[in-house]
Parts: C-alpha cells; structure tokens; sequence
C-alpha cells in the first residue's frame, strides 16, 4: 500500500509527502524486524524531509534512527537521537503521540 502511495508522488509529490511515506514504511519495517530494510526507508524519510527543508521529517526521521539502533541494543547512541528528534519537533512546534510513541 506505501509503495502504491510513493508511486503516486512521483507525479505531483513534494520532499514532505515522500518523507512521511517512507517514515511510516520504516516504522512497519521495525515492527516486523526488518532492520535492513528499515534502516534504508529510515534515511530516505530523512534525506526526502532535509530536501525539502521538512522539519518535522527531519525530526521523525531521528527519533526512528533512536528506534533502529536500539533494536540493536546500542542504547549508549539512542538517548541523543531522541534529544535531537524531540528538540526539532518542539523548536518547530510539531509534537504528536506518534513521536512519543516511538520514542
């Protein structure tokens, strides 16, 4: 269903609408223990929302980073990520349960 999303932005789709959709695969991607495969929608949800100047993609895009390497138990480099991606969302007034949640 993502992917069906993503080939319609191909027409029309800004940097946000790209950086949301591979966000969210990235999240399905974690939940199903895909790291590999996450890792990859987790830098592209970054690199569309640093593109397009989308904070609150640039923002998600840490806190799913934080997500990521502690499912490998490196927790020493996830309490810094979840600093940055909260510090983005709340300098730009972007705050939501998904961002707690993930966190």
């Amino acid at each position: 269903m993502i992917d069906k999303a993503l080939r319609c932005f191909e027409i029309d789709g800004q940097p946000m609408n790209f950086s949301i959709a591979h966000a969210q695969k990235a999240l399905i991607l974690l939940e199903t223990d895909e790291r590999d495969a996450s890792k990859q929608q987790i830098d592209l949800a970054s690199e569309y929302g640093l593109n397009g100047n989308y904070k609150a993609g640039t923002g998600f895009g840490r806190l799913l980073l934080a997500q990521w390497k502690a499912s490998f138990g490196t927790i020493a480099e996830v309490s810094p990520l979840i600093e940055e991606g909260f510090k983005s969302q709340s300098d730009n007034a972007i705050m939501s349960h998904l961002n707690y949640e993930v966190a």
